[in-house]
Order: structure tokens, then sequence, then C-alpha cells
């Protein structure tokens, strides 16, 4: 593990309940591996009141994957991380319905495809040992505050 939870909170603009991921495996400047068991959380805030915790989730996941690539990529003097918004997600795929009926911990990788100041698409994949797909896709981002 390259980084726990105490590093994430830190690259991620998100409150400590909605951080979804729980640690980095691997990056480099092009792609990062990510685990985590919040899936499995009763009190995951995405999940429905009647517990479920549809597949579609998933994008939301894979979009803090990208945020924490993002962060670890950008090598300006920033305090904070850069606000970004999930803006697109095409080309989504999935094999199960419910993430809250796995019992292993999800990995999340992400792979940059192209990017500029104002936005990045990524390709997307989750998968658990057991299933070695579960969902992937592709999304983009777009970077609050920046000027054209």
């Amino acid at each position: 593990m390259l980084m726990g939870p105490e590093k994430i909170e830190r690259l991620l603009p998100h409150g400590p309940r909605m951080r979804l991921i729980d640690a980095i495996v691997s990056f480099d400047d092009e792609s990062l591996l990510a685990i985590t068991a919040r899936h499995l959380d009763s009190d995951n805030p995405l999940r429905r009141p009647c517990g479920l915790l549809p597949i579609t989730t998933g994008i939301e996941f894979a979009g803090q994957v990208t945020a924490l690539h993002g962060a670890l990529i950008d090598r300006s003097e920033r305090s904070t991380p850069r606000q970004g918004y999930l803006v697109m997600a095409r080309d989504v795929a999935w094999q199960i319905e419910r993430l809250d009926q796995l019992e292993s911990a999800l990995e999340i990788s992400v792979a940059l495809l192209n990017h500029s100041d104002q936005s990045a698409m990524y390709h997307f994949r989750i998968a658990t040992e057991a299933h070695s797909l579960l969902m992937k896709g592709r999304i983009a981002v777009y970077f609050q505050g920046v000027s054209t």
C-alpha cells in the first residue's frame, strides 16, 4: 500500500463520510490503482434507504480515484486539491447490479486518456479478486476556476 486513509483525506475535497477510497496501491503519471471496502459499510452515504448500493454508484468511486490521480500528478504549489466536477460518463458497462452484495474489496483502476488545464478524461475499471470485471467506462472531469 502506497497511501492510506490519512493521506487520501488530504488529497480529496470530500468530507470524511463521503471519502470512498481506502488505499492507493500504485500510481504513475498515466494511471492509478486503488482499493476500498467502503461499499460494504452499512452507513455508506450512497446507499438507498433500503440498503441497496447499485452498481452505478461505481461511477462515483471511480471519480474519486481520478481525483486522487489528478492531485498526485498536479505538481503545482496548491495548498488544497483543485476542485473538479464529474461532467460525463460514457461507454459504461457492468456485469452485476449491486455493490452491496459483494464480499471482497473493490479494485478500482483509472488510466488517463487525455488532459488539459480545464479537463481530463479517464478510462476506469472496477473489479474484485473473484470478478475480473464488474464495471468499466470513461469519465471526464472539468476543473473549476480555470480560465480559458
